[in-house]
């Protein structure tokens, strides 16, 4: 009983350290040590090729909704798709609310827009991908990367 007890804990930490009640942004930062006695073993790991090789990514997956982004062993970049919030933005919300929650962007494409978030030690942004009017998907980065 005692072994099945300490798996089901362990499969809940795994499963849902990057929960839509947690903070994904917490995240950057992280090195790579600090990642992994954390959050445990991501579901999938693999690599995203940039057209440079310094836009190399190593990318962690947990679950189907959260991925965080490394470079330099440490994680750069925070991805909420599906479903979950980051900055207080949460996927499927209406496009027009962002403004009132995020001041103006600091820069807009046909499919997404980009905000400015407080510094944290570093330049923090967020970008927001919409498809018919809402939030499709959310990347949370450092800037200064």
């Amino acid at each position: 009983m005692r072994k099945l007890s300490l798996l089901f804990m362990l499969l809940l930490f795994i499963s849902g350290f990057l929960s839509a009640e947690g903070d994904p942004a917490a995240y950057l930062g992280f090195d790579l040590a600090t990642l992994w006695n954390t959050c445990g073993v991501p579901t999938e790991v693999f690599p995203l090729r940039g057209d440079e090789p310094w836009q190399d990514d190593l990318v962690f997956r947990y679950g189907e909704d959260y991925s965080l982004f490394l470079f330099q062993n440490r994680v750069w970049q925070v991805r909420v798709r599906s479903q979950g919030t980051l900055a207080g933005v949460s996927i499927g919300e209406p496009v027009d609310s962002l403004e009132e929650l995020l001041g103006e962007p600091f820069g807009e494409t046909e499919d997404s827009l980009v905000f400015n978030l407080p510094d944290s030690g570093f330049p923090v942004r967020l970008r927001v991908l919409v498809k018919d009017g809402v939030v499709v998907d959310l990347y949370l980065y450092r800037a200064d990367f």
